[in-house]
């Protein structure tokens, strides 16, 4: 219990990046406080679910899709994630 109050504000502030679908950072932040307390299986919880949701892609709509796309409507998606990347990385 020490432990778990001992990260409790941390454990906020990485709830929050989460909430913020920031969830590499998340990540990060869950995985510090699991370095300090191994057993805290909330952490636990939230570090799994920021590792699984990091590589997700939300397209308009709301709709949520993974980067491991399957058939044809992989390819096509795959296509238009990198079209966008290269418009943003060139400023188009």
């Amino acid at each position: 219990m020490v432990l778990k109050q001992q990260t409790a504000e941390v454990f906020q502030e990485a709830l929050n990046f989460y909430y913020e679908q920031k969830f590499v950072v998340a990540q990060k932040v869950f995985q510090n406080i699991l370095q300090i307390n191994p057993d805290d299986r909330v952490a636990m919880l939230y570090f799994k679910r920021s590792r699984k949701y990091r590589s997700n892609v939300r397209i308009p709509g709301g709709v949520v899709w993974g980067r491991n796309f399957d058939g044809e409507i992989g390819r096509i998606l795959h296509a238009l994630l990198s079209l966008k990347d290269a418009c943003t990385k060139f400023k188009i």
